[in-house]
C-alpha cells in the first residue's frame, strides 16, 4: 500500500524497530515508538485551554453525508460527568461498546463516563446482537449503551434461563418501544435510562431516575432549555407536535460548530437556538416525547405519518426482526408509505399479513402500500439505519404493491 499513502512523511514502529534495515525499506522516516516517550528539552511551550477543540466527531450520517462536529475539552467533561450523574455510575462499573469511536455514543458516554467515574470500560470490535450477552457475562459488564433498534432486536430472541445471567443493571440510549419496555426490564433484570440528544448536544433531556415516565425521553436535566417550535420557531403548547430546539445554560456545553460548514452551523443555530431536525412533543408535567426525524416524517393525501411509529407497530409483529419505513414518490402527488422489513431467522410471511396485522393497529393512510422484504437493511457504522439510501432505490422491482394486488384495506381509523 506504500505507493498510495502520498501524505505519509514518519512510520511509528510499535515493536521498537527503527532506523535501519526496517527504514531501507521505506522512502519516509520510522521512529521507535518508545522515542515518543521520551520528552525532549527543547519542545515548544504549549498552552491547553478548556475552550480548545478536543476532537471532530461524525453525525451518523442517516439522513445523507455525515457532518463533522467540533468538540472543545469542556463539552467533553460535561457529557461524561452528566452521564456519570444521572447513570449514578461508580469505580465498581464496567460499561460494554461494540460502537465505532468516531461516533459520539461509544467516546461521550462509555469513555469519558468510565474515565471520570474511574470505572472500566470493554470494547468490543464491532456490535453484534448475538455476542452482547456472552461478551457482558464473559468480562461481567454492568452497564451498556442502546441506539436504533437494539432493543427490540434483543427482545426477540427466544427467551433464555440465561436472560438474567449478568451482572447488568442499567442499560441508557434512546427509541426504547414503550410497549415492551417494561416487559424488556423485567425479563432481562435492569433498567432502561432513555434520552435524548445529538452529537452536537449531548444529552439534552434524560429520564430521571426517581421518576421514570415509560414512553418518554425524560426531562431537560443536564444544563439544556429544551423547547418545541413550530416550523415559524414559535414554541407550542404541551401536547403539540413539532421540533426540539435547544440551547445550553452554561458556556462551552454543546458543539462549537460544523468542521468547515460555517453555512450550515449558521443555518443550524437560527434564532439563537439549536435546531435539532427532530419532531415531539412536551406533556403537562414537562416530559418529552421523540415523534420522528423532520427529513423522515412522510405526508401522504393531506395526512401526516411518522415512519418511527408506524415502525413500532411493524417491529412488534413476532415474525418480523426489524424494519424501515420510508416515503416514495407517489402518483398524485405527495408521499406514498413503503417499508423494508427483515424477518426473524427462518420465517416467511405473505404480504397481506402484515395488512392484517396493520389494519387494527395504525390509521388506514398510515398502512404501508409498498412493502419490500430484505435479507438486511443499509445501515451506518454506528448502527442506524440509512433511510436516505431506501429513499433513492425507491419503488423496486421487489416491491409488493398492495393497490396492484387488489388488496382493499378495512376503514376501521
Amino acid at each position: 500500500i506504500e505507493p498510495g499513502l502520498t501524505n505519509l512523511r514518519t512510520l511509528v514502529l510499535y515493536d521498537g524497530k527503527g532506523r535501519g534495515e526496517t527504514e531501507a525499506a521505506f522512502r519516509f522516516r520510522t521512529v521507535p515508538f518508545t522515542e515518543l516517550l521520551e520528552y525532549p528539552a527543547d519542545r515548544p511551550p504549549v498552552e491547553t485551554r478548556y475552550t480548545d477543540m478536543a476532537a471532530i466527531l461524525f453525525t451518523s450520517g442517516t439522513t445523507g453525508l455525515s457532518k463533522g462536529v467540533t468538540m472543545c475539552h469542556n463539552y467533553f467533561y460535561e457529557i461524561g460527568m452528566e452521564c456519570v450523574n444521572y447513570c449514578r455510575y461508580t469505580d465498581q462499573d464496567t460499561l460494554y461498546t461494540g460502537l465505532p469511536f468516531f461516533h459520539g455514543n461509544a467516546q461521550g458516554v462509555t469513555i469519558m463516563p468510565t474515565l471520570l467515574a474511574e470505572a472500566t470500560a470493554v470494547i468490543a470490535e464491532r456490535f453484534s446482537a448475538s455476542n452482547l450477552w456472552p461478551h457482558v457475562r464473559e468480562y461481567e459488564c454492568t452497564a451498556f449503551n442502546y441506539i436504533g433498534g437494539v432493543l427490540p432486536i434483543l427482545y426477540k430472541q427466544p427467551p433464555s434461563p440465561d436472560d438474567r445471567n449478568h451482572k447488568l443493571r442499567v442499560s441508557m440510549g434512546a427509541a426504547a418501544p414503550a410497549d415492551t419496555w417494561a416487559a424488556f426490564e423485567e425479563r432481562f433484570g435492569l433498567r432502561l435510562v432513555e434520552v435524548f440528544g445529538l452529537t452536537e448536544c449531548f444529552c439534552v433531556t434524560v429520564m430521571p431516575w426517581e421518576a421514570p415516565r415509560v414512553g418518554s425521553c425524560g426531562k431537560p436535566i443536564t444544563g439544556y432549555e429544551v423547547k418545541i417550535f413550530d416550523d415559524q420557531d414559535n414554541e407550542v403548547p404541551p401536547g403539540t407536535v413539532g421540533e426540539f430546539v435547544v440551547r445550553p445554560l452554561r458556556p462551552y456545553l454543546g458543539m462549537s460548530g460544523y468542521y468547515k460548514r460555517p453555512e450550515v452551523t449558521l443555518e443550524s443555530y437560527r434564532n439563537l437556538w439549536f435546531h435539532t431536525g427532530d419532531y415531539g412533543y412536551m406533556d403537562a408535567d414537562g416530559y418529552f416525547y421523540f415523534k420522528d426525524r423532520k427529513k423522515d416524517a412522510i405526508r401522504r393525501r393531506g395526512e401526516n405519518i411518522s415512519s418511527y411509529e408506524v415502525e413500532k407497530v411493524i417491529n412488534s409483529h413476532p415474525k418480523i426482526l426489524e424494519s424501515a419505513v420510508v416515503a416514495v414518490p407517489s402518483e398524485v402527488g405527495e408521499d406514498e408509505v413503503k417499508v423494508c422489513l427483515v424477518l426473524k431467522a427462518g420465517e416467511t410471511m405473505a404480504p397481506e399479513e402484515l395488512m392484517s396485522f396493520c389494519e387494527p393497529r395504525l390509521a388506514y393512510f398510515a398502512i404501508p402500500r409498498y412493502v419490500e422484504v430484505r435479507d438486511c437493511l443499509p445501515k451506518t457504522p454506528s448502527e442506524r439505519v440509512e433511510k436516505y439510501k431506501l429513499k433513492q432505490e425507491g419503488i423496486t422491482p421487489a416491491c409488493w404493491d398492495r393497490e396492484k394486488a387488489g388488496y382493499r384495506l378495512r376503514r376501521t381509523v
